[in-house]
């Protein structure tokens, strides 16, 4: 619930990550912050997956956003911060071996 309360209380932050438009300043940090809770809940799909709880399907919808969403400005950023680095290391291995 707070994750999806995050980002109903910042829609602009979010859109301007997904429209791979240039931020600087608090927005740049609140856009870190907003893309670590996407990708945190990323590796919890990803996690149950691997366990086998959810399936391929549900998994791959997911993966297929990932290879997108690594292409904006805000990945790169996000992947220096202490939030991008604060992951399992199977989960960031996954997402740096994506295309």
């Amino acid at each position: 619930m707070d994750y999806s309360l995050a980002f109903a209380a910042y829609p602009g932050t979010w859109d301007r990550v997904v429209n791979n438009v240039e931020m600087s300043g608090e927005e740049l940090r609140r856009a870190i912050v907003l893309f670590n809770a996407f990708m945190s809940e990323t590796e919890n799909r990803y996690l149950q997956f691997r366990l086998g709880y959810i399936h391929a399907e549900t998994w791959n919808a997911r993966q297929g956003t990932l290879v997108d969403i690594k292409q904006k400005q805000v990945y790169g950023q996000w992947r220096q911060s202490y939030g991008g680095r604060n992951h399992s290391p199977e989960f960031l291995q996954m997402l740096d071996n994506l295309a």
